[in-house]
């Protein structure tokens, strides 16, 4: 062991990796991290000193960073239960690198320093460290720092440390510092990505006795173009190759295509799949010839009339090489292409259906109290909405590594569901694990749920929705993604193929004096019916006197209609009179008009 051969500390310095600059900017989104030296020279205790050699587990046992004034260690990541923004992890991830340096000293060393945890020629041991902030508007002066078995503490900081250095030496003190300003995560806009484009010819095919020719598939590549800025990583929000729009006249048709799951894999030849109506015409196309997530849309001539039109759109997440995220939105816009419009709102924001549940758009101090009792164990449970009261039941998590993350078991919860109105499943993630959240978007797809995911020990929170299709019943509220509007827009979809637009909530939010429904049924297709005979597909609009609610339903059929209303779950109900003299207006789509 290293310090039974210690001497006398000879030397301990702190800097940044690879530039002599004292000071450094992150971003403070609990991705980004900066490699920091920490060089240590320990002499034995011959007659004759000579350096002694750490080993790897001991450097990472015994180093440790902390503040240069007072003196307080970081925690590792490995560490639960403190309130520190700051973090050091023994380990790098994908979202290393600074966004620039500053301020030069002289004594700092301006080329790279060994690979980690190495004892050089110069007699020191040189140890990496990851430093990272889960907030922005932070500033750290970082000292370094050595705990030595049966010796004690020896620190870089302002006013050093009592610990006496050797056997006749005197108390340590070598200040040294670096600097670490983390700020606010980048929000990413429009102006910050391109769209550049690249088309081909495509084969003609034959369906069914059809023609599909005079073929073009034009490829849009999404790419950041913000300086030093780039995609790190992407996840799609469908399968690759999916349709999210279609258009049609007459004999042409064009189709766009979500092609982001297979972001990186150049020069890629790609089946896509034109539909509509009975025909299926597989078309060969090669994607990816440029940097950038792809998107498709093939136009071409065909020999029947076709048919099929719905403008959709898509999204991907991205996280670029600083650990910022963002969600880019692609809509269809027809034959005149694949446009990026705007941004998903999935940030870190806590959700709009759980503001009820929380005080100051923070978690709820309940649910803090779980998490903080049950560390280093990760926390499962539930929200439910039973009766008009709001709670927070906690669940067992059965993860064979509970500190790591959250397994919740799918019976137990099928069964909960019976007896309480769940509207989200709730989970603790640590900090260093929350830049890959794939196992709970499963289960959120299994459960059909949203998953609160609080990450720990940051508690900065994240929702997930499913991604799969919900059944119309029993659907938790949540405004803006499972509300009476979505209900209508998944029912006339699945039943009739009549896909509409989606809309900000916000213009049509409660006291504005406006429906959703009456301003764009127009737009949307719809006419307003005057008689009052009803069928499946008819969009009922009421008036709900006694609030500032504007509320819709939509008609599925003898006597029965589907609506959602907060904050409750989505239900089948009888069209009763109660209902019938609250409506103000039924809607019914063109398509559905019996001629």
């Amino acid at each position: 062991m290293y310090y039974e051969e210690f001497g006398y500390l000879a030397g301990l310095s702190i800097q940044h990796q690879g530039t002599s600059k004292q000071s450094a900017i992150i971003y403070g989104n609990g991705l980004n991290m900066i490699e920091i030296i920490v060089k240590v020279k320990i002499m034995d205790k011959s007659a004759d000193p000579v350096p002694v050699e750490m080993t790897k587990d001991e450097m990472k046992k015994s180093i440790f960073l902390c503040d240069y004034q007072t003196g307080e260690k970081i925690p590792f990541d490995s560490e639960y239960g403190g309130t520190s923004d700051w973090r050091v992890s023994f380990n790098k991830n994908d979202y290393l690198g600074a966004l620039e340096y500053s301020s030069s000293r002289a004594d700092a060393d301006a080329d790279a320093a060994p690979d980690s945890y190495i004892f050089s020629e110069d007699g020191y041991n040189y140890c990496s460290l990851y430093v990272y902030c889960t907030k922005g508007n932070r500033n750290k002066k970082i000292a370094a720092g050595i705990a030595i078995q049966n010796v004690g503490e020896f620190k870089t900081t302002f006013s050093g440390t009592n610990t006496v250095n050797g056997s006749n030496g005197a108390p340590f003190k070598a200040p040294d510092d670096i600097e670490i300003r983390a700020i606010e995560p980048y929000r990413y806009t429009l102006d910050d990505f391109s769209m550049n484009t690249d088309s081909s010819g495509l084969s003609s095919i034959w369906d069914h006795g059809a023609h599909l020719y005079s073929l073009t598939g034009t490829n849009y590549y999404l790419d950041i173009r913000k300086p030093s800025h780039k995609i790190s990583s992407v996840k799609a929000s469908m399968p690759s190759g999916s349709i999210f729009g279609s258009d049609y006249s007459w004999y042409w048709i064009w189709q766009a295509f979500d092609c982001a799951a297979d972001y990186g894999k150049n020069y890629l030849s790609k089946t896509l799949t034109v539909r509509f109506s009975k025909y299926e015409f597989p078309c060969k196309h090669t994607i990816n010839k440029q940097p950038g997530v792809c998107f498709v849309r093939i136009d071409g001539h065909c020999s029947v009339m076709t048919s099929w039109e719905f403008y959709a759109e898509t999204y991907v997440d991205i996280i670029d090489n600083f650990g910022n995220r963002t969600s880019p939105v692609l809509k269809f816009d027809g034959s005149k292409g694949i446009r990026h419009t705007g941004f998903r709102n999935n940030s870190r924001d806590i959700s709009e259906s759980t503001e009820r549940h929380v005080s100051n758009h923070g978690v709820p101090e309940d649910i803090i109290q779980h998490i903080t009792d049950s560390t280093p164990d990760m926390i499962c449970g539930v929200l439910s909405q039973d009766d008009n009261n709001s709670g927070f039941k906690p669940c067992v998590n059965i993860s064979p590594t509970p500190e790591q993350g959250v397994i919740i078991d799918a019976d137990f919860l099928r069964t909960l569901r019976h007896s309480h109105q769940i509207t989200h499943v709730i989970c603790s993630v640590p900090d260093a694990l929350s830049h890959d959240v794939s196992d709970y978007q499963a289960m959120s797809d299994r459960d059909g749920l949203p998953y609160l995911l609080v990450l720990w020990p940051s508690l900065q929170s994240l929702t997930i929705f499913p991604q799969t299709e919900l059944d119309y019943e029993n659907r938790p509220y949540i405004y803006g993604q499972y509300d009476c509007y979505s209900l209508i827009r998944d029912y006339l979809l699945r039943e009739n193929g009549i896909a509409l637009n989606d809309y900000p909530r916000e213009v049509y939010s409660l006291g504005s004096g406006k429906n959703i429904f009456e301003v764009q049924a127009p737009e949307e297709g719809f006419v307003k019916v005057e008689d009052t005979s009803l069928q499946a597909g008819d969009i009922l609009v009421f008036n709900l006197p006694s609030t500032t609610l504007q509320h819709s339903a939509v008609y599925i059929g003898n006597g029965q209609m589907l609506h959602h209303l907060p904050p409750g779950l989505s239900c089948r109900e009888a069209y009763s009179e109660k209902w019938e003299k609250r409506t103000s207006s039924v809607w019914r789509h063109n398509n559905l008009i019996i001629k």
